[in-house]
């Protein structure tokens, strides 16, 4: 879910879709949300393969 009240997608759901991200952006938090998000399902996954990405 895009929460960013300003973000352009605010209120949309990423489940199931390839997310890209052109640019890192943020701070320290940033790598303690990523893994957060890859322990809830579903996980990261590889854009070829579908794979999870660990």
């Amino acid at each position: 879910m895009i929460s960013r009240e300003t973000h352009p997608l605010y209120g949309q759901s990423i489940s199931g879709k390839i997310v890209v991200f052109r640019m890192s952006k943020g701070g320290v938090a940033t790598s303690w949300m990523m893994l957060d998000m890859v322990a809830r399902e579903p996980a990261l996954r590889d854009s070829s393969s579908g794979a999870p990405i660990p």
